[in-house]
This record gives C-alpha cells, structure tokens and sequence, in this order.
C-alpha cells in the first residue's frame, strides 16, 4: 500500500492517538473529552468526508465502522467484523474513499475483490455495536444506516471463513464484550437506572 493511502487511514482513525513506536493509544482514555472527540470527528468529515473508528479487546479483531457517509454523501455507512484490524481499516478506507470520489461503490471493483455487501440487520446495531455512530447521532441506527462489508472466501483462511457471521439475518449476533466506555457509563448510571 502507498505510504499516502496509509497515512490516510490512521489519520481516519480518529478515536485513537499515535504514540512512539507505532503504538495507539484511545483518545478518551487519554483524556480527551467527548466534545473533543466529537471535533476531531467533525473536522476528519469535512475534509476527508468520513471518520473510522475501530474497537478492539485484547487478543480479538474488534470490528471497524465508518461514520460520515450516511450524514454527508446519503450512502450507507460501511461495517467489518471478524477479520484482521488493519485489513478492516484498510477495506472501509477503500470503499469510502470510492464513495467519496464516485457517489457510489463501483460494483465491477466489489465483484474483482470477492466482496459482497449487505445491508445490516438494524437489530445487531442496538448492543453497542457502533456506540460511537449512536453517540454522534443520538439515536440508534435504522434500517438502510450501515452495510457490511463481507470478504469473499478466496480472502479468508480456512477458519476464518466459517466465523464471518452475516449481519443481515436477524439471528442473535455473535456476544461481543462491551468496551471500556460503555462499561464505565454502567458504572456511572444510579443504582435505579442501571436496572
């Protein structure tokens, strides 16, 4: 990958900051307040035209979602589950950017990648899924908001291909932890709230 498409996803990837020796650090956790977060987001959209945030849990690849496309460009905002962190960052930088330049994913370029979209199930959005899309937007996403991105089998190993859960079939999604703010803001909420 050229070094420009690479600084262009890590810049992207705006709820994380740079810290020596490639190590990234989440903005809240170093203290950066939810209006600052906010900013960051609002200043990546305006130039780049989406943000991505990306959630990972020690040990695990977390899932990596676009937000932007769906406010400014009237396009679904894009989800990756299941595979490797950077190869998530890297197909939603992709196909966004496409979005941006062209209005649209070019379908020809999806059937060359052995990759398939489809629209999410709005149910699997309602767990904290995309906390930070719901933060941005104050409510929960809707039918059409988010498509996921599925990697084809010839981009997957073996194993992997058999986890890739579909989005779009209203079965349980697979239980994911909830992350550090969303189990500090249980933490927060008064006893007769928590429920």
């Amino acid at each position: 990958m050229p070094f420009v498409a690479s600084f262009s996803i890590y810049f992207m990837l705006t709820n994380v900051i740079h810290l020596c020796k490639g190590v990234r650090m989440c903005m809240r956790c170093e203290g950066f307040s939810e209006e600052q977060v906010g900013r960051v987001h609002d200043l990546a959209i305006d130039v780049h035209g989406f943000v991505i945030t990306q959630v990972r849990e020690h040990g695990q690849n977390g899932w990596t979602y676009t937000m932007g496309l769906r406010e400014g460009l009237d396009h679904p905002d894009l989800l990756v589950v299941h595979m490797l962190p950077d190869v998530q960052a890297e197909l939603v930088s992709k196909l966004g950017n496409m979005v941006v330049d062209d209005g649209q994913i070019d379908p020809e370029v999806l059937a060359v990648s052995d990759i398939e979209l489809v629209p999410v199930d709005p149910r699997h959005l309602r767990d904290g899924l995309v906390a930070e899309w719901v933060n941005r937007y104050g409510r929960f996403p809707e039918e059409g908001d988010f498509l996921q991105v599925m990697a084809g089998s010839s981009m997957l190993c073996e194993c992997c291909q058999h986890r890739m859960q579909r989005l779009d079939e209203p079965a349980p999604l697979q239980p994911h932890r909830k992350n550090r703010q969303q189990r500090r803001a249980e933490l927060r909420k008064p006893r007769s709230m928590a429920g």
